[in-house]
């Protein structure tokens, strides 16, 4: 958080806090690292200038074809009951349905329009588990070479960082989390 917009905060009475971001590298300043496809014949992962792009080699229209995973999610896992704060940017070149956070059982989805396109939630997940799939739901109408992009994304852990019951809403977490982006951050004895 820059020392502007902290100082704002404090001035309007806005608790600053260092969230609990379980995405490492959400940023892509180091690449692809920590970023895999979850089908490596459908696409290929590039990161320049703080985006990841992912480009179509083989159209897939099933559920998990064309998504994308953090891999350090493997080593610490989400936990049911806990309530999450999940932010991210896509870029697409055509409109279509997009999972975010997408859990065994269920997956939050957006109808995103060609462009860029903000998604932020409050995500309570109903099992445990290790893989959280990003990416487009369906690629009818995707050609090979065909692109989208991510930018800037975040997976707080709001059960943690203030407590189980104290967790804030949605237009709360806009408030307290005003930057789009939030340095991988996990404190001694999490997940435990």
């Amino acid at each position: 958080m820059s020392e502007f917009r902290r100082r704002q905060m404090m001035a309007a009475g806005i608790p600053s806090i260092k969230p609990i971001q379980i995405y490492r590298n959400g940023d892509f300043a180091n690449g692809v690292s920590d970023w895999v496809q979850y089908n490596a014949s459908n696409g290929s992962l590039s990161a320049s200038d703080g985006e990841l792009t992912y480009t179509v080699i083989s159209p897939k229209n099933n559920q998990y074809g064309n998504k994308i995973k953090n891999s350090n999610l493997q080593n610490i896992g989400v936990k049911a009951g806990r309530v999450y704060y999940c932010s991210a940017y896509i870029w697409m070149p055509m409109s279509g349905s997009v999972s975010f956070f997408y859990e065994a059982g269920g997956k939050e989805s957006i109808t995103a329009s060609a462009g860029w396109n903000r998604y932020q939630r409050i995500y309570t997940y109903s099992s445990d588990h290790t893989s959280n799939l990003i990416g487009v739901n369906s690629m009818s109408g995707w050609s090979v070479g065909d692109k989208y992009i991510l930018k800037n994304v975040v997976l707080i852990d709001l059960t943690q960082t203030f407590g189980a019951g104290n967790e804030p809403d949605l237009s709360t977490c806009v408030l307290l989390f005003p930057d789009d982006y939030y340095e991988y951050y996990i404190p001694n004895g999490y997940n435990q």
